[in-house]
């Protein structure tokens, strides 16, 4: 009874981690610390959720890069890092909602197009909400313009010693 509660003290005493369904605790065996080399430790692999913006924008770059010559090619078009592309052509990226934009804009289209609609169900859907779409697209350009000069003043001030 002795040895189980001076195991059971070192266990609650440092990190646990799983490996393969079994608990390992650095520094301590099931016979004890003499019997058996400790093993290093092991990362639990993550689940991955897939949502449905996900598997669009998937199914959407993998369309495009047989329409633009490739993997290859229609990677450094995008200006995207290989493992970024790879992880969001297989449906299992997070892009940011910049990434997207960013991805669009390489291609020369809306992110509607990006995602397979066109700029009338854009439209359509602004409108239920009581939008009205060209007057967004002008206000996010001027902010934009307005965001980058000041973007462009700040950076050529001379800062003071």
């Amino acid at each position: 009874m002795s040895r189980f509660k001076d195991l059971l003290v070192k266990i609650l005493q440092r990190p646990i981690y799983w490996t393969s369904g079994l608990v390992y605790v650095p520094g301590v065996s099931p016979g004890g610390p003499e019997s058996q080399p400790t093993m290093s430790p092991v990362r639990k692999p993550q689940a991955i959720d897939h949502s449905v913006l996900s598997e669009m924008l998937a199914a959407r770059l993998q369309q495009l890069e047989i329409e633009n010559g490739g993997t290859e090619r229609f990677q450094r078009k995008l200006g995207l890092a290989r493992g970024t592309y790879y992880t969001m052509v297989r449906g299992r990226g997070n892009p940011t909602f910049r990434t997207i934009e960013r991805i669009a804009s390489s291609l020369n289209m809306s992110v509607f197009e990006l995602l397979g609609f066109n700029d009338t169900d854009a439209r359509r859907a602004l409108n239920k909400s009581g939008i009205d779409y060209d007057e967004l697209v002008s206000a996010i350009e001027k902010k934009n313009q307005a965001e980058r000069g000041l973007a462009r003043q700040t950076r050529s001030r001379k800062l003071p010693y």
